[in-house]
């Protein structure tokens, strides 16, 4: 891969991480909806008293070494990339859920179906993006 192709892969990968992170924040956030694997991330959270990033960080982490597994460990560079990854969209899920949407105040039916439907956007459309980098295999 010549350098002007990789860096235009990791500028995509990083506004995937930071958008897919809002979109899973936003939805968390708006309280009408949220996906069952982050339903399942945020009552895991609650369960063990965690962040509910870094409940996504340890869940990716099972998937990848499942993956590794299963792969037989043939794609070092690819689990590099997939262990930032699952690494960086905890961080930042728990960046915007944490230190920006928990100090917002939201109080109608009519936001919260927006931000429901703007997370639903930025969670499919930059999951696929970062797919489409051929780094990950697996959305978080």
């Amino acid at each position: 891969m010549n350098l002007k192709k990789f860096l235009c892969n990791l500028a995509l990968s990083l506004m995937a991480f930071i958008l897919t992170g809002l979109g899973t924040s936003m939805s968390i956030e708006g309280a009408i909806g949220i996906s069952s694997f982050n339903a399942l991330n945020y009552s895991l959270s609650n369960l063990f008293q965690m962040k509910i990033g870094t409940m996504t960080i340890i869940l990716n982490l099972l998937f990848l070494f499942l993956y590794i597994v299963l792969t037989k460990g043939k794609f070092i560079v690819k689990y590099v990339f997939q262990l930032i990854a699952v690494s960086s969209i905890g961080i930042v899920i728990n960046f915007f859920t944490y230190n920006i949407f928990d100090k917002m105040e939201v109080g109608n039916y009519f936001y919260f179906s927006n931000v429901s439907g703007v997370r639903s956007i930025y969670r499919g459309d930059f999951s696929g993006i970062y797919i489409g980098t051929g780094h990950n295999e697996f959305s978080s």
